[in-house]
């Protein structure tokens, strides 16, 4: 059994021996506190997670297509290979984040930091992405943005 403490003051329970590969779609987990922590495969698929703080959290693979991310932090998080299938990630925090082949694709990032993220191989067909902070991003060659996009230099 393992709960999920948020600064809202309450605490969700969880069912699993880890967080690896748990099925969190659909909870309400606004303001949760899950730095540092491994949600390796993860499904946060329709969660509620505004303001949730995932800072340095492993999230490789996990899924969090149409999770409700708005202010939510995830500096230096590991999302390589993470879906984010339209997820609204307004005012997220990226900063340093690993999104290595992470799908991004119809999610709205107005407003979001990437700085300093990388973001090679990245599906970045997002909404509102000229709103989004992407200074010092690395892209390469296979990083994907929209078609009415001016494509950063490649660094």
């Amino acid at each position: 059994m393992i709960f999920i403490e948020c600064q809202t003051g309450v605490a969700v329970q969880v069912d699993a021996p880890t967080l690896r590969g748990s099925q969190l779609n659909g909870l309400t987990l606004h303001r949760a506190v899950l730095e540092d922590v491994d949600l390796t495969g993860a499904n946060f698929a329709d969660a509620d997670l505004r303001n949730a703080l995932f800072t340095g959290a492993t999230l490789t693979y996990a899924k969090f297509d149409r999770a409700k991310m708005m202010n939510a932090v995830l500096e230096r998080a590991d999302l390589e290979s993470a879906k984010l299938i339209d997820a609204k990630l307004i005012a997220a925090d990226f900063t340093g984040a690993n999104l290595h082949s992470a799908n991004l694709q119809g999610a709205d990032v107005g407003f979001a930091s990437f700085r300093g993220a990388n973001l090679r191989g990245a599906n970045m067909v997002c909404l509102r992405l000229s709103e989004a902070d992407l200074e010092g991003a690395m892209f390469d060659d296979g990083t994907i943005f929209p078609a009415d996009f001016s494509r950063p230099q490649i660094g």
